[in-house]
């Protein structure tokens, strides 16, 4: 029985499909299946599948129902204790499930791990930017009122995280990923680690181009539920004491990390806490406001150094936005 089931739903996916599953099949961790389930594709991506020789990867077929649907089916098949993601569009490092099994094993109280993202085009070419998320479990957990704190794609999670929390809710659509982690809200102890493991096709068919739209509506809905459910109603004191042992966790967890990633991974944990704050702060969320304000507080004792960097990019931003409206207001001398 493999230890690590890949869940990749196909629709419709036959130009990007072959390097999505080669990408698994180079993995270096060789303990794994791929259960790619084929919601109904009308294009090639059958065939694909049906060419696939390696005994590691099983094809379950049924009528196309969605991606939440899809998944669940896969939850279904899956044989292994950790279960990880990949869309059918993506590249999965050859790293990325060593990287992510040896993390959990190290923690075994996190529930899952996912990964920043690189973009690329539809013909694989790097593209400029990517997706960055908050690292420490403390700050994934307060950027659920923000947003998605984990990219789908990337993460790998224990299957006692499902059994706890339930699967995919078919109805949340485009955000059934974001459903989930609400969902698990205050329970689950998620994480993220500071470099891209999986590449992000950038594409015209992709679901955040064809239904931005709905995304974003569906998203706001489920990021209302996550200002209910977050605040803890302990003690502050409780609240600053995670926050400095959040500010820990990412100092022992970072020592083997190059400085730059290190630095990055403080300002965007720092950062997401703040906006997080604000958030709850400007949509009336008192109590939550003030628990997230005092685990700054305490995460900022244990990493100062963030502290500082915020303080100066943003008093340099004020800087320059005051010298522009000056300049905007008083008139040249002329001659």
């Amino acid at each position: 029985m493999p230890r690590v089931s890949v869940i990749m739903p196909v629709f419709n996916a036959a130009d990007y499909l072959m390097a999505a599953l080669e990408s698994i099949a180079a993995q270096t961790y060789d303990d794994w299946e791929l259960v790619a389930v084929d919601d109904g594709s009308t294009d090639a991506s059958p065939d694909i599948l049906a060419k696939c020789d390696d005994a590691r990867i099983r094809v379950v077929r049924q009528e196309n129902a969605g991606v939440s649907a899809a998944l669940n089916t896969g939850l279904q098949h899956a044989q292994g204790e950790l279960i990880a993601r990949l869309d059918a569009d993506d590249i999965a490092a050859p790293h990325r499930l060593a990287v992510q099994v040896e993390f959990l094993d190290r923690h075994p109280k996190i529930d899952g791990v996912g990964s920043w993202v690189r973009y690329i085009d539809g013909a694989g070419r790097p593209l400029s930017g990517g997706i960055r998320r908050a690292t420490t479990p403390l700050a994934v957990q307060r950027a659920l009122v923000l947003g998605s704190p984990l990219s789908h794609p990337t993460v790998l999670l224990r299957r006692l995280f499902f059994d706890r929390h339930g699967a995919y809710l078919v109805g949340a659509r485009h955000v059934e990923d974001y459903d989930l982690w609400v969902r698990a809200g205050r329970e689950a102890r998620l994480a993220n680690l500071p470099w891209p493991l999986v590449d992000y096709r950038v594409h015209d068919t992709a679901v955040g181009v064809t239904a931005s739209d709905e995304q974003r509506r569906n998203a706001a809905q489920v990021a209302r539920r996550a200002l209910d459910i977050l605040p803890r109603r302990d003690s502050l004191f409780r609240r600053w004491l995670a926050g400095r042992q959040g500010g820990r966790w990412l100092r022992d967890e970072s020592r083997a990390w190059p400085r730059e990633t290190t630095r990055e991974a403080t300002d965007l944990d720092f950062i997401t806490l703040g906006t997080a704050g604000a958030k709850a702060l400007v949509s009336r969320r008192w109590r939550l406001a003030v628990e997230i304000a005092c685990e700054t507080a305490g995460f900022a004792t244990v990493r100062p150094g963030a502290v500082w960097r915020f303080a100066v990019r943003h008093l340099w931003r004020l800087r320059r936005y005051y010298r522009e409206a000056a300049g905007a207001r008083l008139p040249r001398e002329t001659t």
